[in-house]
């Protein structure tokens, strides 16, 4: 984890990496989701906070990113068969899954994006 720059948001110093990705995972918290979906022009719902929870949840329990299949299952199980399909995902997280774990707050893949 490489520390370019700050971001100040409402009192608080965010580091973020040379991706503009938050650089410190325990750092993130709903002033900082937030602002990365209104820069991202994603409107967050109940569904996105929902996926968001599970890259959370699994990324702290596994210390890996989960892979898109694992993810659309997790989709599936919280909000219903419908929505667990990757059409649903690129709904809500237009940018794909680098979007999404950007907005949850996990380290950037240094493999792939």
């Amino acid at each position: 984890m490489f520390i370019t720059e700050y971001l100040n948001l409402y009192g608080k110093r965010y580091p973020l990496d040379d991706k503009g990705h938050l650089a410190k995972m325990s750092e993130w918290d709903a002033p900082l989701r937030d602002w990365f979906a209104e820069k991202e022009k994603i409107q967050l719902t109940e569904d996105h906070h929902e996926v968001i929870a599970y890259l959370r949840e699994y990324f702290g329990k596994y210390r890996l990113h989960p892979v898109p299949r694992i993810v659309i299952e997790a989709v599936a199980e919280r909000l219903g068969q419908e929505k667990g399909t990757t059409a649903y995902f690129h709904v809500l997280f237009p940018g794909s899954f680098k979007q999404a774990f950007m907005i949850a707050g996990l380290p950037v893949r240094r493999n792939c994006c």
